[in-house]
């Protein structure tokens, strides 16, 4: 009596199946998930974390355009961010400076 072997190639496949599904579910996390929801409320909250910086810096009594030179000389050390830019936890430099400059506007407008 001869049995089929059916059940290796069905095992391989199951394993395939298996395999696919767990790669697209985690391209679905990452990509639907971390790039559509906690990429941009990370970078908010990196933001919020370099106004209240500046905002304490101008308080304590330092310079708060310091940040922004700071920010300046990091540009052009880092140079383009390229396609890095829309996985990135962290706003661009370029972002950064421009939302530092508009504080530092404010909080001049402020002290006068």
């Amino acid at each position: 009596m001869r049995f089929c072997q059916t059940s290796r190639p069905i095992t391989k496949i199951g394993t395939l199946t298996k395999f696919f599904k767990s790669l697209f579910l985690s391209l679905g996390y990452w990509g639907g998930g971390k790039l559509g929801v906690l990429l941009p409320y990370s970078r908010k909250m990196e933001g919020e974390a370099d106004l209240l910086g500046i905002r304490y810096m101008a308080r304590a009594g330092f310079d708060p355009q310091a940040a922004v030179d700071f920010w300046k000389a990091q540009k052009k050390a880092n140079g383009d961010p390229g396609w890095w830019k829309y996985i990135s936890t962290h706003p661009t430099d370029q972002k950064r400076m421009k939302a530092m400059q508009s504080e530092c506007k404010k909080l001049k407008k402020q002290k006068k």
